[in-house]
């Protein structure tokens, strides 16, 4: 009879134990990518105004299409540039962003990157000095469009230009 209490505890222990290193191992909140924010657009967008890049890493890292379009037809890279958040639009470019996405009115990274005023100085102009960087080193910095020429070229199929 002892052996089988003993049995019974030790069975119950370790299914405790078991249980507990399985739900540790999962214990990673869950990210809802077909979310919307409170402006009805895809969570991403919502995240991005509230400055929050732990949860658009999350969210871009849980599957949700980098480049999914927002307010005007904005990439979440684009969308993060117009806010002047650069250190989210430097980590969303590092992810895979593409560089030469526009949106309906015909902004795009290099013409964000190149026309917006920052602090130099502030985490958010230097990281902004990056993107121009890594724009130009891609030789997106050339020859930079302006939104009506982008539109243009849109609406003729011959956006991106090669």
């Amino acid at each position: 009879m002892r052996l089988m209490r003993l049995a019974a505890i030790l069975g119950t222990v370790g299914l405790g134990a078991g249980t507990l290193v399985f739900t540790q191992g999962r214990s990673q909140p869950m990210v809802d990518i077909t979310a919307t924010g409170p402006n009805g657009l895809p969570i991403i967008f919502w995240r991005i105004e509230q400055d929050d890049r732990d949860a658009v890493r999350a969210l871009i890292s849980a599957g949700m299409d980098i480049e999914i379009k927002g307010f005007q037809q904005a990439t979440p890279a684009l969308a993060a540039a117009t806010a002047n958040a650069w250190i989210t639009t430097e980590m969303l470019l590092q992810m895979g962003a593409d560089p030469t996405a526009s949106n309906r009115l015909g902004f795009t990274l290099p013409w964000l990157a190149g026309t917006a005023v920052m602090p130099q100085a502030s985490a958010e102009g230097k990281a902004q000095a990056r993107v121009r960087a890594d724009l130009a080193a891609r030789g997106l910095m050339d020859e930079i469009y302006e939104p009506a020429q982008v539109k243009a070229l849109r609406d003729k199929g011959r956006w991106p230009p090669q």
